[in-house]
């Protein structure tokens, strides 16, 4: 009966559930969606773990850019949330990101990594691809309120018409 009493104990511990969602709303609007396949809690450090996460964040109440990856942890401390796994995010306007890690902050409004990232922007006559090695910009894809900073190894690529 030992060993029921310590699997008992493990499970008090950990909780999972299947089908995570959380919204978090202002004055009636929604600000973000944040979904998962599952999720588990870790009492031990109080963070959320999710698998196929998605975060859709909105603007005015409609979705406005979404983030995806094959794992999440949400860090209640520090209200952080880390991304991980074929990391995609699409916004309404035509921005792509593509990393292997993002981590999120609510309080600053921004999206960081120090893996290599992709950053696609595409407007009606043209395509601009920034790629290079960390990155922090807001959720929209665009500069934080310091600028888009590619750390290293920064490239950018533009095809389309120069506008005169």
């Amino acid at each position: 009966s030992d060993g029921l009493m310590s699997e008992d104990d493990d499970s008090s511990r950990k909780q999972a559930v299947q089908g995570y969602e959380l919204t978090q709303t202002d004055r009636g609007l929604r600000e973000w969606r944040l979904a998962g396949a599952t999720a588990s809690y870790r009492e031990v450090d109080s963070v959320v773990v999710l698998a196929a996460v998605e975060v859709t964040f909105f603007d005015l109440d409609e979705p406005s850019t979404v983030l995806t990856g094959d794992s999440g942890e949400i860090f209640e401390s520090s209200g952080l949330m880390r991304v991980w796994g074929d990391v995609e995010v699409e916004t309404t306007d035509g921005r792509h990101l593509s990393t292997q890690e993002l981590v999120w902050s609510e309080d600053e409004g921004t999206f960081e990594s120090d893996c290599f990232v992709v950053l696609t922007i595409r407007d009606s006559l043209s395509t601009s691809v920034l790629s290079g090695t960390g990155a922090r910009l807001d959720t929209r894809l665009g500069p934080s309120e310091e600028g888009v900073d590619i750390l290293e190894s920064f490239s950018a690529v533009y095809s389309g018409e120069i506008p005169e």
